[in-house]
């Protein structure tokens, strides 16, 4: 009879387990079909989670196999993603990022008197969930209380003092980085998801970490609570580190998971959240509101036989119509909602410039509508105002055009930009944009300072430029919280549906793309 009831207890653990395990998976699939079907970005990392826990679930295991396997994806996994339904703006799960080795390798070798520390330079740090769009990073130490007595008592470090870090000058100090401190599995982990996070900006500033520790207690044993103190104290003016553990308000609020109908929206990166009220808009941008390709019906051919666009996978005129105005409804109008609309003078005349020369006649009223230039077409625009100019681009589009866009761009005046110094001297821009500035050409130049200086968000396709800007503040800044230009990149159609003009030497491609 015991033996019996044995087994049925042992099924019944299994059923139990296998249920919470097909519900773990269930709800990892329908976040994946829900990012597909916004088209957002896939998390990175969900789908090797969710092999992996569906693999458990496979017929070949079964019984005290399954029970192990399962048990302990739930204790590590499930564990972790019941957290991560609290947090918003989910990126990725389970990452690995180098750390800055070479920074504790020499720390340690220094501290122990030794040449070979039997760490790698080459190990990586996983990331349990990088979360607030990218600024925050997540990692879940699941060490015990007697388990992290045990590494105090193994190292040596009993009775080290937290509190000698505080009002430390020197964040490389012995004190800081002393042989107890290291000896200490737990603080080395968490030291190495800090010197990760040193290698690693998101808008131009390190994530932040968020270290849990759910299986501790802070203000039950000294010792644990030092070791608590002395992972908040790895923070510093570059990186901040939050610690919560077991009885932490984190926690305490969170005992029960929340069903995911009702995170599943939060879990969503809100691209747009951050942009500023008042937007810069770039050439690249001001382009595709006025192409024939973002406005005509897809069946049109190109009114040049010359012009060659791939979009993509889409290389004929028809699915790079379709494209192009996707771009426009999905990208374009959502972002431009309840903003102010401005750009440069710069940008103003030279996508001006462009237009006299390829853009069709329906481009040209589409940019007179939208970007007047001359003193004639902005009287009209403030005359007409936007209700009326929305029904007139209306009448030029194959698309409906939404009524919490505010037309016309307003053209700013830029030439305060040409003068960096005077800019960095009154505190409009940080002391390594002169740097940044050089790298630049006209109009780009113009343009991506004054969304700087303004503090506007510029918008833009051009991946390459901001590219430039972010690698060239990185080699000259003078300061861990100096921040670049926010922008916001997108792909747009950067071509007109351009016309052919006689003085194309060789009938060449009729295709302007804007640098």
């Amino acid at each position: 009879m015991a033996h019996s009831r044995d087994g049925r207890m042992s099924i019944n653990a299994v059923n139990h387990l296998q249920a919470r395990l097909n519900g773990f998976v269930a709800e990892l699939r329908q976040v994946k079909d829900y990012m597909a079907s916004l088209n957002k970005e896939p998390v990175i990392g969900l789908d090797r989670l969710l092999d992996a826990n569906e693999k458990a679930l496979a017929p070949a295991l079964f019984g005290k196999r399954f029970y192990q396997i399962a048990r302990n994806n739930l204790e590590c996994d499930s564990r972790l993603w019941n957290i991560v339904k609290r947090c918003r703006g989910l990126v990725a799960l389970k990452q690995n990022y180098r750390a800055d080795w070479d920074f504790v390798l020499n720390q340690l070798a220094k501290t122990n008197g030794e040449t070979n520390t039997g760490v790698s330079r080459t190990e990586h740090v996983t990331v349990d969930a990088v979360v607030d769009g990218g600024a925050t990073w997540i990692r879940l130490l699941t060490v015990s209380e007697q388990r992290l007595l045990s590494e105090l008592a193994d190292s040596g470090a009993w009775d080290f003092d937290s509190d000698s870090v505080a009002g430390s000058d020197n964040e490389h100090s012995d004190s800081h980085h002393g042989h107890d401190c290291d000896s200490i599995k737990t603080i080395r982990g968490a030291r190495a998801v800090v010197m990760a996070a040193k290698n690693q900006r998101f808008k131009y500033r390190h994530p932040r970490v968020h270290i849990l520790l759910p299986k501790l207690e802070e203000g039950k044993i000294e010792q644990i609570d030092r070791v608590i103190e002395r992972i908040r104290q790895l923070g510093d003016d570059d990186v901040t580190v939050v610690v919560d553990c077991g009885n932490s308000a984190f926690f305490r609020h969170g005992h029960s998971s929340p069903p995911l109908f009702r995170v599943l929206p939060t879990l969503v990166v809100d691209e747009l959240r951050d942009i500023t009220p008042t937007v810069n808009i770039d050439i690249s941008w001001l382009i595709a509101l006025t192409s024939d390709l973002s406005h005509e019906r897809s069946s049109k051919p190109f009114a040049s036989s010359s012009l060659s666009l791939s979009v993509g996978d889409a290389k004929t005129p028809a699915s790079i119509r379709e494209a192009c105005g996707r771009s426009l409804c999905q990208t374009l109008y959502p972002t431009l909602a309840f903003r102010k609309l401005v750009c440069t003078r710069s940008a103003a005349e030279r996508v001006w410039s462009i237009a006299k020369t390829l853009a069709s006649p329906t481009e040209l009223a589409r940019l007179r509508l939208l970007v007047p230039l001359t003193e004639e077409d902005i009287t009209a625009a403030r005359n007409r105002g936007p209700k009326a100019t929305r029904v007139r681009l209306a009448g030029l589009s194959v698309h409906g055009v939404p009524d919490d866009v505010f037309w016309p761009v307003d053209i700013s005046d830029d030439g305060f930009t040409q003068n960096t110094d005077v800019l960095v001297e009154s505190g409009r821009l940080p002391r390594v944009a002169p740097a940044v500035a050089n790298k630049l050409q006209e109009p780009n130049r113009s343009i991506f300072l004054f969304g700087w200086a303004t503090g506007y968000t510029t918008l833009t396709a051009n991946s390459a430029m901001v590219n430039r800007i972010k690698r060239t503040l990185e080699v000259n800044r003078t300061g861990a919280r100096e921040r670049g230009p926010d922008v916001f990149v997108r792909w747009v159609t950067r071509s007109f549906d351009a016309k052919e003009k006689p003085n194309v030497r060789n009938r060449a491609k009729a295709l302007v793309v804007v640098g």
